[in-house]
């Protein structure tokens, strides 16, 4: 299945696996305004490192999800359009 785009571009679809990564206080729980997305682990944990020792959150969470794009639909551009998020 397909989604929102047409049944013509579905054999463009191609997943990529992307690290998310949310810093957090016990008594607030998640500050969104901390999320940032990365394609490499190194970088996530770095991140991760950084949101607990030098911007103060308690705790940070870090996961993996695999995304679906769309591959050359906007060749002109030169980027990829996420398209959903699991």
């Amino acid at each position: 299945m397909c989604g929102v785009i047409p049944l013509t571009h579905c054999k463009l679809l191609t997943n990529i696996m992307l690290y998310s990564v949310i810093g957090g206080y016990h008594s607030q729980n998640e500050d969104f305004k901390s999320m940032m997305i990365f394609k490499d682990e190194l970088s996530a944990i770095e991140y991760a490192k950084y949101l607990e020792y030098e911007d103060g959150y308690d705790y940070t969470l870090t996961e993996l999800h695999e995304v679906k794009t769309i591959k050359n639909l906007h060749k002109e551009q030169g980027y990829h359009r996420i398209v959903t998020a699991n």
